[in-house]
């Protein structure tokens, strides 16, 4: 075995072995990071006018495309805040897969191109933090490379979905034992153009892990009553935040989401 195969395999055995204990309670042969709520992507507005959504046809800036029904490229709304605020970060992004609540969590397959997927347990925080969400769902993802890739999906309408905006990585890390040591928004290539998602930086004594969240709505509107889906990555640092990155941003989400529609909601 090369060195540099032989520092990467001792680091995996490092994790499986050292990790210190979470909430989750996961498998002995699995890292045991702190998969808390945070880990694992948006404008209140007026209506605007629907035109169909369909994989390669791209509405007009202005208009609203379709909202997503789970079929090939129906599109999705993502941003980095909540209710709360629109940002300029806002985009209109193509799926392959129904990310409504009402498919979710069975609509998103175990199998995203190369990455195999397993459950991991909720522990019982999560019903406490979002107040038992519509959808909570959370798995490890490992590609033939062994590279790991958590996924957490979590979503809810009316009143507690706004439990989605209160408890993210940044206060909800600290609890488990994880120092979120910087937060920013990074941009995510996907297809012929770009999302943004909230980027942090965690670590835990020896332990180091980044990790990408956004959110997501199934039309532009953001009532409450329709609901909001927060879509968390994150992966441990195994050797370096570049490599870490490039793995979530380049070879990971952009399974989930195929294209970005040129859309603009002013």
């Amino acid at each position: 075995m090369e060195d540099g195969e032989r520092k990467m395999e001792n680091g995996r055995e490092r994790i499986a072995d050292e990790a210190p204990s979470s909430a989750f309670s996961f498998p002995s042969s699995l890292p045991r990071f702190s998969l808390v709520a945070g880990l694992l992507l948006l404008a209140f507005g007026a209506s605007l006018l629907f035109q169909p959504g369909m994989l390669g046809a791209v509405p007009g800036e202005g208009e609203r495309p379709a909202a997503g029904a789970g079929t090939r490229g129906d599109v999705y709304f993502t941003d980095t805040e909540g209710w709360y605020r629109i940002t300029d970060n806002e985009r209109a992004v193509l799926s392959p897969y129904a990310l409504h609540l009402d498919a979710l969590p069975d609509s998103l397959p175990m199998d995203l191109g190369p990455w195999r997927g397993r459950e991991l347990p909720l522990g019982p925080e999560i019903d406490e933090w979002f107040d038992e969400p519509e959808v909570a769902l959370q798995r490890e993802y490992r590609n033939a490379g062994d590279d790991i890739v958590w996924l957490s999906v979590f979503g809810s309408r009316g009143p507690k979905s706004f439990r989605l905006f209160e408890h993210t990585p940044a206060t909800c890390y600290p609890l488990s034992g994880w120092e979120m040591t910087r937060e920013d928004v990074d941009t995510i290539p996907i297809g012929s153009g770009e999302i943004y998602a909230r980027r942090g930086f965690a670590v835990n004594g020896a332990h180091e892990l980044i990790v990408l969240y956004l959110y997501l709505w199934d039309n532009p509107n953001r009532d409450s009553a329709d609901g909001v889906v927060s879509i968390r990555a994150s992966a441990p640092i195994l050797t370096s935040e570049a490599e870490t990155l490039r793995l979530l941003k380049q070879e990971f989400l952009p399974y989930l989401f195929t294209d970005v529609v040129p859309w603009r909601r002013f």
